[in-house]
């Protein structure tokens, strides 16, 4: 599968990280990109439609990204399983290990660029998606 085959969610409550998300993604080739401000408002997309990546901001008002990633592994839905990269300014110890936890495929601190995002978001989506031969 390709990037280009793959459905993403982008949360964050920053419309600029957002965008700077969706430039990279777009730069590596994703089509198929949906964006939440809110970690309720990721729930509500999940409910409703099936992403294989989720990039989720750590420190977000209201619900924060490592509740709503919780919320994703522990609702019975098809989507509990997704793909799921945080992105934030706290690169806290407790922060990464409880995201390690819940299975959490990769880990960007702020501030970044487009290329650290395509290197490390990227390199990660290469493994997880082959490309087939």
């Amino acid at each position: 599968m390709s990037i280009s085959e793959l459905k993403f969610l982008l949360t964050d409550d920053s419309k600029v990280i957002r965008n700077m998300l969706k430039a990279a993604l777009t730069e590596m080739g994703a089509k198929n990109i949906k964006e939440a401000s809110s970690g309720e408002e990721a729930l509500e997309a999940l409910r409703h439609d099936m992403y294989d990546v989720v990039i989720l901001d750590v420190m977000m008002t209201g619900m924060t990204g490592l509740q709503t990633l919780e919320k994703i592994r522990t609702t019975q839905w098809p989507n509990r399983n997704v793909h799921v990269f945080m992105v934030t300014g706290e690169a806290k110890k407790e922060y990464i290990q409880q995201a390690a936890k819940l299975g959490v495929k990769g880990y960007v601190v702020k501030p970044f660029t487009l290329e650290d995002i395509s290197k490390r978001i990227g390199t990660t989506l290469e493994k997880l998606y082959p490309a087939k031969t």
